[in-house]
């Protein structure tokens, strides 16, 4: 019972400055007289501790004074280990905050009652005090999808957009004039990949990724406000966008945000994404990777001269070739084995659950503990009769064929396995279409699997180096779709131009240099 700036527990009377052990959250035990104290505090289990706390504290402080009020933090305090020793003073002000507000919200109260507050509207009164003595939770960290819609929703009309709406990921790039204010709020999820160009004057590229099925779900929740029309009131935005998606969400984005998606050709994009990157020329945007006593590393490089023809592997759930030459662009093959047969079976053979999960495995394995390579098929002298480097897979998975499987391998060694045999099978099909089309100096690849897997990286360059040729990739390489759809927007797109032709036998035609 708090009055005067005393509280009573027993027959000892206690001041704020009385000395007291540090106990645990839940472990508070005395002396209590009071049965509503000894309900609130001493029969409670810890879970419910605090709440029953908070509404003793702001019953007693009623008509207690300051110095019960310090008492009262003390006890919150050592009711949760985790709260920080206050210091005297900032207990003295949060006490005459407190007593400053409940003295205000006793008189409201009273007020509202008629000059006499009933006993039930006290206590809904008591249970929720003005000012709270915890720490309080910060919001919610606003994900990646969400700040994505509100840019699409929220972005002026001299900001171009283009989207790319992949099976797996959804990606974004915001074109800003420098002299428009905008702040993005999804850019921040790829910001070290903003970059400052000029296209009829100085823009600023920023890039922003979500997941598509997390996407999809927000804009379930969201129904199109007035906010989401065009700034000059000529109807709603039109945004270009690429991938599956432009298609199948085309009608939640038109009534969720007010957007109306125009669909553009996918293999499109992602040449025009290719071609205006290399027209802007952005700051080492192409690298390589490259071995150092058998360690790889990525180093920047140059666009090759010439640049065409070449070939274009984009590398994402399946795997498309793609030859691009000054007449145009043609699919001219592919492979169902991509990312998604690499994260697909590493869920079904390993404890990894997701992409990220599945390459950090897969980063602390030995593929050869599963694969048969070609050294342990002809040995030492075979491999130099033979011109194959020893550490070549001859047959992934190999040594688990064998009837005396050994047992000495881990799930990291079957998905780095994995890993490699869909880079490998990516490599095979690269050199094979080079070679046809002249063009084995001049092979980029790009897309999901790729981007941010340094592994898959370093196994398709030296992959492709043994079998004579040389692996280009681009730092925004997971981006030239939507970069293909913002340029669109910007001066009708890249200034070299090229579009979908058919492809003939490369055998009809006379190879290039």
């Amino acid at each position: 019972q708090g009055h005067k700036g005393t509280m009573s527990t027993g027959s000892t009377s206690s001041t704020a400055s009385s000395p007291r052990s540090p106990r645990s959250r839940g472990s508070f035990r005395g002396n209590v007289t009071s049965p509503f104290l000894r309900h609130q505090f001493v029969e409670q289990p810890g879970d419910a501790l605090l709440p029953s706390l908070r509404e003793a504290a702001a019953t007693l402080c009623r008509a207690a004074g300051r110095e019960a009020l310090c008492e009262v933090i003390e006890i919150l305090q050592r009711a949760d280990p985790r709260q920080q020793e206050f210091p005297t003073t900032r207990k003295r002000e949060l006490a005459a905050s407190l007593d400053s507000s409940l003295r205000l919200r006793s008189r409201s109260d009273l007020e509202t009652s008629g000059g006499v507050a009933s006993t039930g509207h006290m206590r809904r009164s008591s249970s929720q005090p003005c000012v709270s003595l915890l720490p309080q939770k910060k919001p919610p960290k606003e994900s990646a999808s969400s700040a994505m819609l509100r840019d699409l929703a929220g972005a002026p009309a001299a900001v171009k957009l283009g989207l790319d709406l992949g099976g797996s990921l959804t990606k974004l790039v915001i074109a800003t004039p420098t002299t428009t204010k905008f702040s993005s709020k999804a850019a921040h999820t790829d910001e070290d990949l903003g970059v400052l160009v000029d296209v009829a004057g100085p823009l600023m590229l920023n890039f922003a990724s979500a997941a598509t099925e997390e996407l999809e779900e927000v804009l379930k929740t969201r129904r199109a406000t007035s906010s989401t029309v065009c700034e000059d009131d000529v109807g709603p935005r039109h945004v270009v966008a690429a991938g599956g998606g432009a298609h199948k969400l085309r009608g939640k984005f038109r009534l969720a945000l007010g957007i109306e998606l125009e669909p553009f050709r996918e293999m499109q994009s992602i040449v025009d994404g290719l071609l205006l990157l290399h027209e802007l020329q952005v700051e080492d945007e192409v690298y390589q990777v490259k071995l150092s006593s058998d360690k790889p590393y990525e180093t920047a490089s140059t666009w090759p001269k010439p640049l065409l023809p070449l070939l274009l592997v984009n590398v994402g759930s399946g795997v498309s070739c793609l030859l691009v030459t000054r007449e145009g662009y043609a699919r001219i093959g592919g492979t169902a084995i991509g990312g998604a047969t690499f994260l697909g079976l590493a869920r079904a053979l390993t404890s990894a659950r997701t992409f990220d999960q599945a390459i950090a495995l897969a980063a602390r394995g030995d593929a050869a503990k599963v694969d048969t390579l070609v050294h342990d098929i002809y040995g030492d002298t075979g491999c130099a009769d033979l011109g194959l480097p020893p550490d070549l897979t001859a047959a992934s998975f190999g040594k688990l064929a064998r009837g005396d499987t050994p047992d000495y391998y881990h799930e990291a060694d079957v998905c780095r396995a994995l890993l490699e045999m869909v880079a490998q099978s990516c490599c095979v099909l690269a050199r094979a279409h080079a070679a046809q089309l002249g063009c084995r100096q001049r092979v980029f690849f790009a897309g999901g699997f790729v981007d941010g897997n340094p592994l898959a990286r370093a196994t398709i360059a030296n992959s492709l180096r043994s079998l004579g040729g040389r692996a280009h990739f681009l730092r925004h390489s997971d981006f030239l779709g939507a970069l293909g759809a913002a340029a669109r927007c910007l001066s009708g797109g890249p200034k070299q131009k090229v579009s979908q032709i058919h492809h003939h036998d490369p055998q009809d035609h006379p190879r290039s240099p």
